[in-house]
């Protein structure tokens, strides 16, 4: 057996020894910045061989840096843990994964979080401690201690992937509001790897809980998400990328849950986030065929699927939209004569992909502007002979 395990060790070092003379790329993520805060994408849950993960700490970071990542927390189960690495490091340090990974992280500009996970079955759960000082003290087998001592270290406490070892509909117990009551969970879940739980935006909006969107991730990352698609990602809105300010944003519910071009946050946070990926162009009307051509450029990674809501009357504008990531779309309104001949006209969409915590439909509005008029364009007046 410790043969095997050796072999196991052996193998990784030369994983990693062998990335170092690859160059690497970073996959940006075109998320905007919403006023008053920079906009950071993060994942707090994910695993490494120093509990039931299959992969060193530094390799986490390099998978973050590389999937376009700012800040990652590395959370390995505070009560378990693979017993091979006994003799090889101080696995007796619950803080080794993370200083470790601190390492790769100061060199390649990730910010590093420190946390772990504590799990019991349900109920409680499993519950992630983000932002601790040091994890060697919150290993008390009573549930309540441990999760008070992680208070009392300024941490971030969430509740994680609520659904597991429950039944379909899932619930919220009674330990879950003693919990609450002590100010023992801030945060909750709503994507969990592929999962998503809806249950948990309803809870998040009756207890003004954190919505968080995490990959939970052991293997390489490679092996779970499709290279087309990306990890679940909760994104921070924060002063700046200090961990005191990511720490700020959490408790104040600065967030949104991004996975399968589904968002899920506070609505005032989702509109500011679409008016900042979404611009529109007015282009000059045409009166001859009574089109008004509008331009809506996305600068943005998400697709956003628009329902119209309301417009001014006579408008004639598209009852859909559906404005494709990371380029512009051209579509026009139908407007009657009153309408042509004003200097400007609204309407309101749904933005059906934004998932508001408290239930309401995320609503924009755009304002229409009369830019001039192509009556007389030589385009239009131009005779093509026919074909024969």
């Amino acid at each position: 057996m410790m043969k095997k395990c050796r072999i196991y060790l052996s193998l990784t070092i030369v994983v990693i020894s062998g990335l170092k003379g690859i160059a690497q790329i970073r996959k940006d993520i075109r998320i905007p910045d919403i006023p008053g805060y920079i906009t950071l994408k993060c994942d707090f849950h994910m695993h490494t061989i120093f509990s039931d993960g299959k992969v060193w700490p530094g390799i986490r970071v390099e998978e973050a840096w590389r999937d376009g990542l700012d800040v990652i927390s590395i959370t390995d189960h505070l009560n378990y843990k693979w017993s091979f690495l006994e003799g090889y490091i101080n696995s007796n340090d619950l803080n080794t994964a993370y200083n470790i990974a601190k390492l790769t992280a100061n060199r390649m500009g990730i910010v590093l979080i420190k946390g772990a996970e504590i799990n019991r079955d349900m109920a409680p759960g499993h519950f992630n401690i983000l932002f601790a000082e040091d994890l060697n003290q919150l290993t008390d087998s009573d549930f309540f201690l441990a999760l008070n001592k992680a208070k009392g270290q300024g941490a971030f406490i969430q509740w994680n992937h609520p659904g597991i070892g429950q039944k379909k509909p899932f619930k919220w117990f009674n330990i879950h509001d003693q919990l609450y009551n002590q100010g023992l969970i801030n945060g909750i879940e709503v994507y969990n790897q592929n999962t998503f739980y809806p249950e948990a935006v309803t809870w998040a909006s009756d207890k003004n809980l954190t919505v968080t969107a995490n990959s939970d991730i052991h293997e390489l990352i490679d092996m779970v998400v499709d290279k087309n698609s990306h990890r679940p990602i909760t994104l921070v809105f924060a002063k700046d990328r200090s961990i005191d300010a990511i720490r700020d944003a959490m408790f104040k519910g600065r967030t949104i849950a991004y996975f399968d071009n589904r968002l899920v946050g506070h609505l005032d946070q989702l509109q500011q986030l679409f008016n900042a990926a979404v611009k529109t162009v007015d282009l000059p009307m045409i009166i001859e065929n009574k089109k008004k051509y509008i331009e809506f450029r996305n600068n943005s990674d998400i697709d956003f699927e628009l329902e119209l809501f309301q417009e001014d009357e006579g408008a004639g504008l598209p009852q859909s939209l559906r404005l494709d990531s990371n380029c512009s779309k051209m579509y026009y309104a139908k407007p009657n004569n009153a309408i042509a001949n004003s200097k400007l006209f609204k309407a309101k969409y749904i933005v059906k992909n934004l998932i508001s915590i408290s239930g309401e439909n995320v609503i924009v509005e755009f304002i229409f502007k009369k830019i001039g008029v192509l009556e007389n364009h030589p385009y239009l007046k131009k005779k093509y002979p026919k074909v024969n």
